[in-house]
C-alpha cells in the first residue's frame, strides 16, 4: 500500500475487524458493514509475514505512558477517555488505573508480530477490476462510515503488571525482575533469579492482560508468570491459523478509498471527519489525568481515614465516602458531555464546534465536579492522623474524657504522673501547637525510661460531646490533683528562670500528714551546682512542674514544692546559662548540695494589717482577695473544680463578724503574705467591746515584728453618721505610730457602685485627716487608694453553691477584672513600702495605757500611817511618776498619729441620744458612765501632754523610764498590772496557711477561699 498522508494506524484495543470493514472516526468505532460484498481473494488482499518478538518496559504506570506504549494517539486517547471506545484483550490494561498515589504500577509488554494483511493497491489491473467488482456501494454510503479498514497487523500482546509502593527503594530490582520476565518471552527459557532478587520477587503480585491466553489458570506469582509466558508462542500458533489477533489496523478515509478505485460514489457531509485541534485534545487528556490523580487521592484518603477511626470524626468519614461516590458520578457525567462535544467537533468543520468544546472544558474546570474541587476534602486530617500515629507508637494512650478520668484514678493509686494532651484538629494551627508537640515528645521520651509517667490524649473532635477546643494544652496531674493546666504556657512564662525538678524515675510520694510551716521553709537560693558553671551567684530555683519556688526543710533534709518531696540526690537542675545547654543535670555530690541547701534562708514575710469599722465587709474582702490573686478572670474561677469554704461566723446585729484577730498566710512567688484580720470597730455592744478588741489586736501584733501595709477598709458611700465615722477611724488612727503613715493605704469595698472611686467617703476622710489633732500627711492619691468589689466574688460563691449562673454576669466579669488588677497592685505596693517596726506601735499604746491608768503612790499606801522613811519614799515616787507622765505625754504627742480620740465624746453623745429616744434607760446609763471614764482619760492625756519636759524623749528613753518605774518600791507592782502579762497573746490562733497558685487564661487551679 502506498503511503498516504491521510492514512491512520489505529492500535487494536481488543477489536478484531476484517480488511474492508467500515469505520466511524467520529466515535472511533468499527461498524458492522464491510465494503466487500464477498470475501476478496488473496490476490486482492495480500498477506506479508513479519514475525518478531520483543518486550518493552513501562515503569510509570500513568495512563499517558500506557497510551504511548500501545501506540494510542491523542485522537484515540480522547475517544477512550470519553468512553467512546470499548476495550478488550490487552487493551484492558488501559482500564487498570492506579488506585493510589502511594502505589506505582510497573509493567512489561510482550509483543509478537506475525504478519500484515492489506489491500494491495499496486496489484495488476485484473486484480483492480476484481476489487471494484466486490465493492458494496450501498454499504459505503452509510452516513456513519468515515473510513475503511485497509490493512491489519496480526500477532498478540501480553501485558504483565505488578504494583510497587512509591516509597519502595527497590526500583532497580523491580526493573530486573521485569527484564527477566521479558527475556523469558523472548527466549522461552526460565532462569532462576539470584537469592536476593528471588526473595523480592516472591513479595510481588502480578496481573495479566492478554490478547491470547494459554490453557490453564491465570498466574499471579513470578514463577507462574514465567511459565505462562513460555506457553504463549504455542498458543498463538494454535489460534486463527497461527496469525493471532489484531494488533493494529490501517484506516483510509472513505472518500480516498472511492477515489483510488475510481468509484461512482457521492460523499455525504457526515462522512467527513475533521481532526480536533491538538491543543484541545491535550487539554481533554490533561483533564482526565487530573481526574485520575484526584480519585487516587480520594481513595488513599478514605483508606487512611478507615485506619484512623480512633481520631477521625465519623461525619468526616461519611463526607469522604460521599465524595468518592460523587467523584465517580461526576466523572461519568463529564465523559458523557465531552463525548458529545468531541463527536460534534469531528463531524462538523465549523470552528464554532471546537469553540464549544473549549468552552465546555473551561466550564468543567470551574465546576464543583472538577478534579481540583472533588479533591478539596483530601488532606484535611492528614497532619492529625500522622501525629496520632506518632504519639500512639511512642506510647501515648488515645482516649475519651471518661478514659482520662479512669487513668487519673489509676495513676493516683500507683503514685504516677499523668500528662493529658487536650487537642483537636483546630488546635493544630494554633500558634502554640509546635511548642506543645515538642513538649509532648519530650514527655513521651520519659515514659520509655520509667513507669512513673503516663501520657494520655483527649481528642476534642471525638469524645467531648460537642465541646470545642481551639488552643492545645498539656495538663499535669499528680495524686489525682491538677498541678498544671497548660505546661507549655507555663514553660513560656518560666523562660529565663532557673529550674529545679525531681528525677521522674526517683519520685517519692509526699506524706500528706506533714504540714511544714512557712517560717521553717528555706527557699532554695544557691549558685548553680554544676562544677563548671562560670558564675557562682545565688539563683532562685523554680519547679517547672508546679511553677513554685522550691524550698528545703532542715527537719527532714528534703526538697519540697507543690509537687511533693524528694531527696537532694534525686534533684535535677537546669541552669539558664547558654554554656549548659537545655538539658537537666544531677549534681554528682549530694552531700555538698545538702550543705548549700542548709545555708539557705526562709522566705521573706510581708504582714498586712486590715482595720475597719464594722459592716464594711472585711472578711468577705479577704475571701475575695485570695481568689482575685489566684484567678485573673471570673470565667477562670468558675471553670475551676474547687469548692468554696468559709471559716468566719456571720455578723449579727451590728456585731463584728471577726470576733478575734486571725492571721492568714499564703505563699506567693516565694514570698509569705500574712493577712491580719481584725474585729471591726464601732461594735453596737459599746466602747468596752471596742477597747477589748483593740487590746486583742495589740496583743496579736506582739507576735509580729514588722508591718508592711496597714490597710484601712471602708465603703465608698458610708451610711453611718459622721460622728460614728469620725470615732471609728480616729480610734483606729490613734493606735498607730506616726512612722506607720507611709504604710497606710485605703481600700474601698463595693466600689463598683461609686465607679471605683471613694465616692461620698472622700470628703469626711479628708476632713478627718486634716483635723487639728490628726494632721496626718496622707495624700489620697492613686498610690494610697485601692478599689475592690465583692459582687463578682458573691456571684462566684452563688454559682459554686447552686451550680448555675445568676443574672448580671457581664457586670461581674468586669468587676472581677478590675478587682484582680487592684489586688495585684496592692500586693506590689506592699512589696515596695519599707516595713514599719511593730514595737514602735506597741510602745506607743503601752505609753497611752500608762498615762490613762497610772495613779500616784498615795492611792496605794498601806492602811498604817507611813513612817518618815516611807513618806520620803512616797514623795520620791510621786516625783518620779509625775516626771514620767510628762515624758510620756511629750512622747505620745510627738509619736502618735492621733494622741487621743476627740471624736469619742461626740460619738457617745450620739449613742446616748439614740438610747434616750428608744427609752433604753439601762443602756443610756452605761453610755453616760463610759463618757465620764473617757473624759477622765482624755483629761489625763491632755495634762500629760501639757506638762513641761526638757527634751523630746526617744524610744529608748521610754523603755528606760518604764523599767525604772517597775523598780519603784510602792508603785512598781502597779506598773506591771497596768501593762498586763508578757508579750504573747495567749488566745492567739495559729496562722491559717494557704497554698495559692496563680491561674490566668485557659489555666485552672484548685479554688481557694477562706
Amino acid at each position: 500500500m502506498v503511503d498516504s498522508p491521510s492514512l491512520l494506524l489505529r492500535p487494536s484495543l481488543g477489536q478484531s475487524p476484517a480488511v474492508g470493514a467500515l469505520y466511524n472516526a467520529h466515535a472511533d468505532r468499527i461498524l458492522d458493514q464491510s465494503v466487500f460484498i464477498d470475501p476478496p481473494s488473496v490476490e486482492v488482499v495480500t498477506t506479508k509475514p513479519n514475525p518478531s518478538a520483543r518486550y518493552e518496559l513501562a515503569q510509570m504506570g500513568s495512563t499517558e505512558q500506557k497510551f504511548s506504549k500501545l501506540g494510542v494517539g491523542d485522537e484515540l486517547a480522547v475517544s477512550f477517555l470519553c468512553d467512546l471506545v470499548t476495550v478488550g484483550g490487552s487493551g484492558k490494561w488501559l482500564q487498570q488505573a492506579e488506585s493510589s498515589v502511594q502505589e506505582r504500577e510497573a509493567s512489561v509488554l510482550c509483543i509478537s508480530t506475525i504478519n500484515r494483511q492489506y489491500i494491495d493497491w499496486n496489484s495488476t489491473n485484473n486484480n483492480q477490476d476484481e476489487l471494484r467488482s466486490l465493492i458494496d456501494i450501498t454499504a459505503m454510503q452509510d452516513e456513519d462510515a468515515t473510513h475503511v479498514v485497509c490493512g491489519i497487523h496480526w500477532g498478540a500482546r501480553t501485558v504483565i503488571t505488578t504494583i510497587a509502593r512509591t516509597g519502595d527503594k527497590n526500583d532497580e530490582r523491580l526493573q530486573s525482575i521485569l527484564d527477566s520476565i521479558g527475556n523469558v518471552y523472548i527466549t522461552g527459557a526460565v532462569k532462576d533469579l539470584d537469592k536476593e532478587l528471588g526473595a523480592f520477587a516472591i513479595t510481588l503480585d502480578f496481573k495479566i492482560h492478554a490478547d491470547l491466553f494459554p490453557a490453564g489458570p491465570i498466574p499471579t506469582t513470578y514463577s507462574g508468570v514465567c511459565q505462562y509466558l513460555s506457553k504463549v508462542p504455542q498458543a498463538i500458533k494454535k489460534f486463527a491459523g497461527g496469525k493471532g489477533r489484531c494488533l493494529a489496523y490501517e484506516l483510509v478515509p472513505i472518500a480516498e478509498f472511492a477515489q483510488r478505485l475510481q468509484l461512482d460514489f457521492k460523499l455525504s457531509s457526515t462522512q467527513l471527519c475533521i481532526p480536533v485541534e491538538p491543543d484541545c485534545l491535550r487539554e481533554v487528556i490533561s483533564l482526565f489525568a487530573a481526574f485520575t490523580v484526584s480519585k487516587q487521592r480520594l481513595h488513599d484518603c478514605l483508606e487512611n481515614l478507615t485506619r484512623h477511626l480512633f481520631c477521625i470524626p465519623a461525619e468526616h468519614l461519611d463526607r469522604v465516602k460521599k465524595q468518592v461516590k460523587s467523584a465517580g458520578e461526576g466523572e461519568c457525567a463529564i465523559k458523557a458531555k465531552l463525548a458529545q462535544k468531541v463527536k460534534e467537533a469531528r463531524q462538523d468543520g465549523d470552528s464554532s464546534r471546537s469553540t464549544e468544546l473549549r468552552d465546555a472544558l473551561t466550564e468543567l474546570r470551574d465546576s464543583p465536579d472538577s478534579p481540583e474541587r472533588i479533591a478539596e476534602i483530601v488532606g484535611l486530617y492528614d497532619e492529625k492522623m500522622q501525629f496520632a500515629d506518632e504519639i500512639v507508637a511512642a506510647g501515648a494512650r488515645y482516649g475519651s474524657v471518661k478514659e482520662a478520668i479512669m487513668a487519673s484514678l489509676t495513676t493516683q493509686e500507683r503514685s504516677q504522673d499523668l500528662y493529658i494532651l487536650h487537642y483537636s484538629k483546630a488546635a493544630l494551627v494554633h500558634p502554640d501547637w509546635e511548642a506543645t508537640r515538642l513538649k509532648l515528645k519530650d514527655l513521651l521520651s520519659v515514659t520509655k525510661t520509667t513507669t512513673q509517667s503516663v501520657v494520655m490524649v483527649i481528642d476534642y473532635d471525638m469524645h467531648t460531646n460537642g465541646a470545642t477546643l481551639e488552643a492545645p494544652r498539656i495538663q499535669h496531674e499528680r495524686q489525682g490533683q491538677v498541678t498544671r493546666v497548660d505546661m507549655v504556657s507555663d514553660a513560656q512564662e518560666l523562660a529565663g528562670t532557673f529550674l529545679l525538678r525531681y528525677r521522674p524515675d526517683k519520685w517519692i510520694k509526699p506524706d500528706p500528714s506533714v504540714r511544714i510551716p512557712f517560717a521553717e521553709r528555706l527557699l532554695v537560693t544557691i549558685p548553680c551546682p554544676w562544677p563548671a558553671c562560670p558564675q557562682n551567684a545565688p539563683r532562685d530555683w523554680i519547679c517547672p512542674v508546679c511553677e513554685e519556688r522550691v524550698y528545703f526543710w532542715p527537719v527532714d533534709k528534703y526538697l519540697h514544692c507543690q509537687c511533693g518531696e524528694y531527696h537532694p540526690a534525686n534533684a535535677q537542675f537546669q541552669c539558664q546559662l547558654a554554656s549548659h545547654g537545655p538539658q537537666y543535670f544531677t549534681p554528682s555530690n549530694s552531700t555538698v548540695l545538702t550543705g548549700l541547701l542548709q545555708a539557705c534562708h526562709a522566705a521573706p514575710q510581708y504582714n498586712i494589717l486590715i482595720l475597719s469599722e464594722i459592716g464594711v465587709g472585711k472578711s468577705t474582702f479577704i475571701n475575695s482577695l485570695i481568689n482575685y490573686l489566684q484567678f485573673d478572670s471570673l470565667d477562670d474561677a468558675m471553670k475551676d473544680e474547687g469548692e468554696l469554704r468559709s471559716v468566719e461566723y456571720l455578723s449579727y446585729g451590728g456585731q463584728s463578724a471577726t470576733q478575734q484577730p486571725v492571721k492568714y498566710q499564703f505563699n506567693l512567688n516565694g514570698k509569705i503574705i500574712q493577712l491580719i484580720d481584725t474585729p471591726g470597730i464601732g461594735d453596737v455592744r459599746g466602747l468596752d467591746k471596742d477597747y477589748e478588741n483593740f487590746q486583742n489586736i495589740l496583743k496579736t501584733l506582739e507576735s509580729v515584728d514588722k508591718l508592711s501595709t496597714i490597710l484601712f477598709l471602708m465603703k465608698p458611700n458610708s451610711a453611718r453618721p459622721s460622728s460614728a465615722f469620725d470615732f471609728c477611724h480616729t480610734e483606729l488612727l490613734s493606735h498607730l505610730h506616726k512612722d506607720s503613715s507611709r504604710n497606710i493605704v485605703f481600700g474601698f469595698t463595693n466600689s463598683r457602685s461609686a465607679n471605683y472611686s471613694p465616692g461620698e467617703t472622700r470628703a469626711p476622710l479628708e476632713r478627718l485627716l486634716k483635723k487639728g489633732n490628726t494632721d496626718i500627711p496622707l495624700p489620697l492619691d492613686s498610690n494610697k487608694l485601692f478599689f475592690f468589689d465583692s459582687e463578682s466574688f458573691l456571684f462566684l460563691a452563688a454559682y459554686k453553691l447552686l451550680g448555675q449562673e445568676r443574672s448580671g454576669k457581664s457586670d461581674c466579669v468586669a468587676s472581677w477584672e478590675k478587682s484582680a488588677q487592684e489586688a495585684h497592685r496592692l500586693i506590689a505596693t506592699t512589696f515596695k513600702i519599707p516595713a514599719q517596726q511593730v514595737n514602735m506601735t506597741l510602745r506607743l499604746n503601752r505609753t497611752r495605757q500608762l498615762i490613762t491608768s497610772m495613779t500616784v503612790p498615795t492611792g496605794t499606801t498601806p492602811e498604817a500611817t507611813p513612817t518618815k522613811e516611807e513618806q520620803a519614799e512616797l514623795e520620791h515616787e510621786d516625783k518620779e511618776i509625775r516626771e514620767a507622765l510628762a515624758t510620756f505625754g511629750a512622747y505620745l504627742n510627738n509619736s502618735a498619729m492621733v494622741a487621743y480620740n476627740d471624736a469619742t465624746i461626740r460619738y457617745l453623745d450620739y449613742m446616748i441620744s439614740q438610747a434616750a429616744h428608744q427609752a433604753q434607760v439601762e443602756k443610756k446609763a452605761q453610755l453616760e458612765a463610759q463618757k465620764a471614764v473617757n473624759q477622765a482619760e482624755v483629761t489625763r492625756i491632755r495634762q500629760a501632754i501639757e506638762s513641761k519636759t526638757e527634751s523630746l524623749p526617744t524610744e529608748d528613753n521610754i523603755d528606760a523610764i518604764v523599767a525604772g518605774l517597775k523598780k519603784l518600791l510602792h508603785f512598781g507592782p502597779t506598773v506591771d498590772t497596768v501593762m498586763g502579762p508578757g508579750s504573747v497573746f495567749l488566745t492567739e490562733r495559729k496562722p491559717m496557711e494557704i497554698e495559692i497558685r496563680r491561674v490566668s487564661g485557659e489555666k485552672k487551679r484548685n479554688q481557694l477561699s477562706l
